[in-house]
């Protein structure tokens, strides 16, 4: 945005920018409330919108919502239950921590090391072992 310019003023004339400062959240609440205003008044217009009754179901609300057939769906279907019951049994054999024991190491090393890194470039190195070296000694 470019102060004092045509849109710029026209949005301080407004009131959508105050005299002092430049007024970003007003600006992006009325923004979005704008263009999602155009979205529903765009969606009216092609007849799109409309509310489902309160006696259907909330599982025939929500194909009603993605518009598919609702007799279709509520057909079962057998290849949901083969699924269903075969993620049931791998969840049983699910590990509370997905890892073994000889993988933790190697992602220990692999956080670790970038941190040796960068602390050995902002801690005085040189410093901090003279004082050691002069502790022990």
């Amino acid at each position: 945005m470019v102060r004092n310019d045509l849109i710029f003023r026209a949005q301080r004339r407004v009131g959508l920018i105050p005299a002092n400062g430049l007024g970003v959240v007003r600006r992006a609440i009325f923004w979005s409330l704008f263009a999602w205003l155009l979205i529903a008044a765009w969606t009216w217009y092609q007849g799109r919108i409309s509310v489902p009754t309160a006696d259907e179901s909330p599982l025939e609300q929500q194909r009603w919502s993605e518009r598919r057939d609702v007799e279709r769906d509520l057909v079962p279907d057998a290849v949901s239950d083969v699924d269903a019951q075969s993620l049931y049994g791998t969840f049983e054999k699910m590990r509370p921590i997905p890892l073994a024991k000889t993988a933790v190491a190697p992602l220990v090393l692999a956080a670790a090391l970038p941190m040796i890194g960068t602390a050995a470039i902002q801690l005085p190195v040189t410093d901090l072992l003279k004082k050691l070296l002069s502790a022990l000694i």
